[in-house]
């Protein structure tokens, strides 16, 4: 679906807020108990291995193109990118709470995590592109205090992004044929799985091993 009406003023506040989520320093979660000092690529290899042990818990058929793409993110985690940041996991539009063009509240934080603050850029890049060009957003980020985006780096969190989405349908697919009175939006989210978030883990893989071709 096309974003319009204050699309861009969204694109801007999403740019400042992530800037400033991005920047709380990882000090601040001393009250949790989780370690706060490792390098980023920790905390990614972290995360993959939690999504592909999902996977291998919830699939209900081989995928040969999941396979691949956890070969492909294990092998090339990003050495060279940002200090590990607080990331929020979900960075959209819609989950941006406005009130006219200044948004009150960043929502849906049940995925946030440590790790690349890339990821959150690459994932909310396609639904920013619809309502501003990516470099207008980019340098809002940089504006508020956010760094820079390595288009290489961030091409892996789009891998990484549609990885994360297929597993999730895979999950629903698991619950759906398994459940004694399975319901529609289960359903839906079977179909969904089958027909988009798989080739679009092959597109964004293709793409990847295309430009490491070149």
């Amino acid at each position: 679906a096309k974003l319009g009406g204050n699309g861009k003023a969204s694109g801007l506040e999403l740019a400042r807020l992530l800037a400033a989520v991005h920047a709380v320093p990882l000090s601040t979660l001393n009250w949790l108990d989780i370690p706060t000092d490792r390098p980023t690529s920790e905390y990614v290899l972290q995360m993959i291995k939690a999504y592909e042990d999902q996977w291998q818990r919830h699939r209900t058929r081989p995928s040969p193109t999941l396979a691949a793409a956890f070969e492909y993110l294990r092998t090339h985690v990003p050495q060279q990118g940002p200090a590990a940041a607080i990331v929020h996991g979900d960075a959209s539009l819609r989950n941006l709470l406005m009130d006219g063009d200044k948004a009150g509240a960043l929502l849906d934080w049940e995925l946030w995590h440590i790790g690349d603050p890339t990821e959150d850029l690459a994932y909310c890049r396609p639904e920013v592109e619809q309502v501003m060009p990516w470099s207008e957003f980019i340098a809002a980020y940089r504006s508020h205090g956010g760094g820079d985006c390595d288009n290489s780096i961030c091409a892996y969190y789009g891998l990484f992004g549609a990885v994360r989405n297929a597993v999730f349908g895979e999950s629903c697919l698991y619950g759906f044929e398994r459940a004694s009175h399975p319901g529609a939006r289960s359903a839906f989210a079977a179909i969904y799985l089958a027909r988009k978030l798989i080739p679009a883990v092959a597109a964004s893989l293709t793409a990847l091993n295309a430009g490491a071709n070149a």
